[in-house]
């Protein structure tokens, strides 16, 4: 199966939702399965880790200064945290998709505070089944497997 991770790893949200990934994608990997991560470039990140476990990684771009007062309406509480909006970071994500050749995913799993069902309704043709890690539970998603540890 091919599976994208999308998270994101800064001083303001920790690693948590790094490690978690990196966790099941270490498994993934164990049974056979092929793993991509998609994260943005953000400051004190920790994505060399993902290179250092020997799993492939594509970075989105830095966000240039983001002024949460333009996020848009009813923006999940944390989207100061993705840098950019969902829309600019669905469209990020789908010409990186695009670029690194994954036409149709088996599996896109996601952990990231700042991304709801609208994000995901974006890359909807991109995958056959999403999986959302998710331990807030403060803001909608369209998935097929949600996963609150």
């Amino acid at each position: 199966m091919h599976i994208a991770f999308r998270t994101d790893s800064f001083r303001r949200i920790g690693t948590g939702h790094l490690m978690r990934c990196l966790t099941l994608a270490d498994e993934l990997v164990l049974r056979g399965h092929d793993v991509l991560f998609i994260c943005r470039e953000l400051a004190d990140n920790v994505n060399a880790l993902i290179r250092e476990r020997g799993h492939r990684l594509e970075l989105l771009p830095a966000p240039p200064a983001f002024d949460v007062t333009m996020a848009e309406r009813n923006a999940p509480t944390h989207i100061a945290w993705l840098g950019v909006s969902q829309d600019t970071d669905a469209e990020q994500t789908t010409a990186t998709l695009d670029r690194v050749g994954a036409d149709k995913l088996d599996w896109l799993i996601v952990d990231h505070y700042t991304l709801d069902a609208r994000w995901e309704a974006h890359l909807r043709s991109r995958y056959a089944r999403l999986m959302v890690i998710d331990d807030l539970a403060d803001r909608p998603h369209a998935c097929d497997l949600l996963l609150d540890q």
